[in-house]
């Protein structure tokens, strides 16, 4: 029997997630608050309502979205395939989570690692 995942705004959180404020994923996701702050208003990610709103998830969300945005495709674009349903993020929260104690420096070009990602 094969294992049902649900992805969105009510999914059952794997027990590796830990949460975080704003203020740290952007500082984990090498963004600036504001970035993250407008991927919110886009709906591409989505808070809890109280406490420590995101999820270490969500890191990898906004790394996704820049890597994506320098390949050419828009958040706007993003967000309106998601809200279309025909694409989603919700699998990384099942597979790459970073390490509790992982900080990434913070960018002024969004680029945790300092360089363009280039996809071919």
């Amino acid at each position: 029997m094969g294992r049902t995942v649900t992805t969105g705004h009510a999914s059952a959180v794997p027990p590796s997630t830990w949460r975080l404020s704003l203020q740290e994923l952007a500082e984990r996701a090498g963004a600036r608050v504001e970035r993250v702050e407008r991927l919110v208003e886009l709906g591409i990610l989505a808070p809890a309502p109280s406490g420590e709103p995101f999820r270490s998830g969500d890191i990898h969300r906004v790394r996704a979205v820049a890597a994506l945005e320098d390949s050419g495709v828009q958040p706007q674009q993003i967000a309106a395939a998601m809200e279309a349903g025909e694409f989603s993020f919700g699998y990384l929260d099942y597979v790459l989570q970073p390490a509790a104690g992982h900080r990434s420096r913070v960018l002024g070009d969004r680029r945790p690692f300092g360089h363009p990602v280039r996809c071919r």
